[in-house]
């Protein structure tokens, strides 16, 4: 996801957490390049973050909350909002940065 002045999700495809990427039987992973604003923030999250039990949430929706807020807040205010609607059905990572230019 970017966060600037909206919200919008990256075309990437699912695929296995960073850390398997190793194992020789999983795909190799999928490079993206996109021009960023200067000052957005980029998300990276795990499908926990989104899969709550029953219920799965549109991330760009949920990323929402975020609007305005510094790489913690942000964070934060994800997880916030995602613990609101149940409980995880997975584990979850979230990574915030800012980008700078």
């Amino acid at each position: 996801l970017v966060i600037s002045d909206e919200v919008r999700e990256l075309a990437v495809a699912p695929g296995p957490p960073l850390a398997l990427a190793t194992d020789p039987c999983l795909p190799p992973l999928a490079e993206l390049a996109v021009e960023l604003p200067a000052g957005a923030l980029l998300v990276l999250y795990t499908d926990g973050l989104t899969d709550r039990g029953v219920e799965e949430l549109d991330a760009v929706a949920l990323a929402r909350v975020a609007l305005g807020a510094e790489p913690e807040a942000a964070a934060d205010l994800l997880l916030r909002a995602a613990d609101a609607a149940g409980p995880a059905g997975d584990d979850v990572s979230v990574l915030v940065a800012r980008l700078l230019r």
